[in-house]
C-alpha cells in the first residue's frame, strides 16, 4: 500500500512540474494538477 501511495505522489509532483512549466506557478490550480493524474481535489490533498 505504501508503494502505491509513493507512486501517486511522484505522479502528482511530475504533473505539478509540468503545469508549472506550462502555465507558471501563480496560474496553476489544484484542479489542473489533479486532472493530469485523474484525482479530484479532496483525494489530491489527502495524498500530500
Amino acid at each position: 500500500m505504501m508503494v502505491k501511495r509513493l507512486e501517486k505522489k511522484k505522479l502528482i509532483l511530475n504533473a505539478a512540474m509540468d503545469c508549472f512549466s506550462q502555465m507558471g506557478y501563480d496560474k496553476t490550480t489544484l484542479d489542473e494538477i489533479g486532472g493530469k493524474v485523474n484525482l479530484n481535489k479532496a483525494s489530491f490533498i489527502l495524498l500530500l
